[in-house]
C-alpha cells in the first residue's frame, strides 16, 4: 500500500471511527469534537462544511436507528447475513445457451 493509494468501504453516514457500525463510539467522537471546533469525518463532520453542528447530529442521529447488519471491515472475507451474491448477466446467457445445447443434443438422441 503506497501513500498515495485511497481505501474505499462501504459505511453508514454517522459512523466516525469507519468500523461498520454507528454506536456510542461514533457519538463520543462527535461529542468530543463540539466543543473543540474540530472538523473532518472522524471528528463528527459528516458532511464536510468545516464545522461539527446540528446537521452532523442529524445525520448520526437519523441513520443510527435506520442501519441494517454492521459492515464487514474493509479486506474481511465475511459476507453480511442476508447478502447474495448475483451474477452479471453475460453469465446468465452463457448458462442459458449451454442449458439449450443440451437439451437438443439430448432430444436428437432419443429420435
Amino acid at each position: 500500500m503506497g501513500a498515495n493509494d485511497t481505501l474505499i468501504g462501504y459505511t453508514y453516514s454517522g459512523d466516525a471511527n469507519l468500523d461498520g457500525m454507528i454506536n456510542g463510539d461514533d457519538y463520543f467522537q462527535i461529542d468530543s469534537a463540539f466543543p473543540t471546533g474540530g472538523h473532518g469525518w472522524f471528528n463528527g463532520d459528516f458532511n464536510y462544511d468545516g464545522v461539527v453542528n446540528g446537521d452532523d447530529y442529524f445525520i448520526i442521529d437519523s441513520n443510527f436507528p435506520a442501519q441494517g447488519q454492521p459492515f464487514p471491515p474493509s479486506g474481511s472475507a465475511g459476507a453480511l447475513v442476508g447478502v447474495t451474491a448475483v451474477p452479471e448477466p453475460a453469465t446468465i446467457s452463457l448458462v442459458a445457451s449451454v442449458a439449450l445445447l443440451l437439451g437438443r443434443r439430448r432430444r436428437r438422441a432419443r429420435n
